[in-house]
């Protein structure tokens, strides 16, 4: 058995294909998380994995893809 945190950020459409990754992997017996933002919480919940919360920077808008590697440039 393996364990398995994915760790993915953005909107509903970029993390819930995860959640379908991490389901996948549990179904064949692995231990999977996932770290995303706390709104999207509930698709990690129905997907039946665990949760990690990424906290929500700046001015409590999510962290996007773009504004981390804007982020990351500065």
């Amino acid at each position: 058995m393996a364990r398995t945190v994915i760790v993915t950020i953005g909107t509903r459409g970029d993390v819930v294909p995860y959640t379908a990754l991490g389901a996948a992997l549990a179904a064949a017996g692995d231990q999977v998380a996932v770290a995303t933002h706390p709104h999207l919480r509930r698709h990690v919940d129905e997907a039946g994995l665990g949760f990690f919360p990424l906290p929500d920077l700046d001015t409590g808008r999510p962290l996007t893809s773009s504004r981390l590697a804007k982020m990351l440039a500065a």
